[in-house]
């Protein structure tokens, strides 16, 4: 199966195993720090936080079909869902070179028309620069890191895609916001780790003051998680707050730790390499029979079926199934 969106958690993870190896301070340092391209301006006071969290106030970029270019989106709904950066062959590029939006000015693709500076905006071109300051922080790779530091550890086998560039940061740059592959079998390894609080060796727990702060959010969206509340009592408090993943037509790791449960959730998927025999994405809009591409169902095949598929039903099934 493919990930889509999903993958951002693993680079939220990714960043955290940074902080304790010291190639990171914390997540309050200033990504201007390792993205220097920001030193110049007003962009230098980012925070790692913010782009974790999604509220570093850069304008969110889409793929222009006019021009063929990335650049500011002009509409709330391509906003929404990211930006569909993924027709672009150097998404890092457009993804560094963006400016910040201006509080209390007028924006087509805010969802309230006037941006309010610490909004909350979804953007794949966040979760990409966080894989940048991996790339910068380490000395290695978002792939190499990974594999060595997540992966191999929990015995996952996965495939990440990267851009369509030769130069980057391994042929490519790595697409540190989506289109990773694994089983939903190894899907669910990482759903484990986050429930045991971290990577358990013969020394101890890695990673758990990191993996511990995810596990403690009480909003809807914090260090490329969401959750919601599965349980309420009478006065409103959250009895069970459930925390997940979330991509691209469907894809879920769902963790649910009062009923010690780990929901994967996932697309029909096949991946379209067509145009080269390498993970790097190279899609002509329209035409999947030339493109790399990965093919979920229905939205990233085009198909005309829309889903009225809701994680917390699916969740509040799967819990009353198993407690009958």
């Amino acid at each position: 199966m493919t990930s889509w969106s999903t993958a951002k958690s693993f680079t939220s993870l990714l960043i955290g195993m940074a902080i304790e190896k010291e190639f990171i301070t914390s997540t309050n340092q200033l990504a201007s720090d390792f993205i220097t391209e920001w030193k110049a301006d007003d962009r230098i006071n980012i925070t790692i936080e913010q782009l974790l969290d999604m509220r570093s106030g850069l304008v969110p970029v889409c793929f222009l079909l006019d021009s063929g270019a990335l650049g500011e989106c002009t509409n709330q709904g391509d906003a929404a869902a990211g930006g569909n950066i993924v027709f672009y062959p150097d998404q890092m590029t457009g993804c560094i070179n963006r400016g910040l939006a201006v509080d209390g000015a007028p924006y087509p693709w805010d969802a309230d028309g006037i941006y309010t500076e610490g909004e909350f905006l979804y953007s794949n071109c966040d979760t990409q620069v966080l894989g940048e300051i991996l790339f910068r922080a380490t000395g290695q790779d978002p792939g190499l890191f990974a594999q060595a530091e997540l992966f191999e550890p929990i015995n996952m086998t996965a495939y990440w895609w990267r851009d369509n560039v030769e130069s980057g940061q391994a042929n490519g740059n790595y697409l540190s916001y989506c289109c990773l592959d694994a089983t939903a079998q190894d899907f669910a390894k990482f759903g484990y780790l986050m429930q045991l609080g971290g990577i358990e060796v013969e020394s101890g727990t890695q990673y758990s003051g990191y993996v511990s702060d995810i596990l403690a959010m009480d909003s809807f969206y914090d260090k490329q998680f969401w959750s919601f509340c599965a349980e309420q009592n009478a006065d409103g408090n959250c009895l069970n707050r459930v925390i997940h993943t979330s991509g691209f037509d469907g894809q879920f790791v769902v963790l649910d730790f009062k009923n010690n449960l780990i929901i994967v959730r996932a697309s029909l998927y096949k991946s379209y390499l067509n145009h080269s025999d390498d993970r790097k994405m190279f899609l002509i809009p329209g035409s999947v029979a030339t493109s790399n591409w990965l093919g979920s169902v229905p939205n990233a095949m085009a198909i005309q079926a829309p889903s009225t598929f809701s994680i917390t039903e699916f969740h509040t099934r799967v819990v009353s199934a198993i407690s009958e």
